[in-house]
């Protein structure tokens, strides 16, 4: 089973022209012999591999999952639901399957998200930026919404929530939870229908281990509250 065509539904040729287009392709005078356009082969969202497991439980896929070095995921519904790539078990047939995008992931059960190889950083590193961190800017690193130059974690809560109940909240969260946050972020529904993108994931950007010597580090530092400021 394979899904060959791309996220954007744009043709490699369609999308080779846009990519000439940025890079200044063509721009040497009007003559249409001076323009080349390069061919960019788009990866097909396909499912790779499958076997059949009916032995497994969720104990064993995330057994599995840790092997592999990635992240767990649990869905209940079809249409590349859960997240590029890695593999998925789907419960009701034991299909066991490595893909390359969620366009061809099947229907309900497990995934395994696979994450970047371990660059060795640490949780300290991670959370304040610094040379070599993808978060490295002042405006986008961690520190910049969970720090803001204390030697505190800062919790951002909303305006008006109880800040005891929302530390203890965090504080009792597992480690797999704290990883689960980091990888994928925080997103949601508000009470008025409204949606809320709290946190963005980082599931492209860090290892598992990173993820898990970040959360270790934040276990480490004091933890303070502050709201956050809705928009008028």
């Amino acid at each position: 089973m394979s899904v060959a065509h791309s996220e954007t539904g744009l043709s490699s040729t369609l999308l080779a022209a846009a990519l000439a287009g940025l890079m200044g392709g063509g721009l040497v005078g009007c003559n249409k012999e001076d323009e080349k356009i390069v061919e960019v082969s788009a990866p097909a969202a396909a499912i790779t591999s499958t076997t059949v497991d009916t032995t497994m439980t969720k104990a064993t896929f995330s057994n599995l999952c840790e092997t592999r070095g990635g992240v767990m995921q649990t869905h209940a519904s079809c249409s590349g639901s859960n997240t590029c790539a890695g593999v998925s078990f789907h419960t009701s047939s034991g299909k066991l399957s490595e893909h390359t995008c969620k366009a061809a992931n099947i229907c309900g059960g497990m995934s395994c998200v696979d994450l970047p190889e371990d660059r060795g950083l640490t949780g300290a590193a991670i959370l304040e930026g610094g040379s070599g961190v993808a978060m490295s800017d002042a405006d986008i690193q961690c520190n910049f919404c969970h720090g803001e130059g204390k030697t505190a974690f800062i919790l951002p809560i909303a305006p008006g929530a109880d800040a005891t109940a929302e530390a203890a909240a965090f504080q009792a969260q597992s480690d797999a939870a704290m990883v689960a946050t980091i990888a994928f972020g925080i997103h949601g529904i508000n009470a008025d229908g409204s949606a809320f993108a709290n946190m963005p994931g980082f599931y492209k950007t860090y290892s598992l281990p990173e993820m898990k010597r970040l959360v270790t580090h934040l276990r480490s530092l004091p933890l303070e509250t502050k709201e956050w400021r809705e928009t008028p």
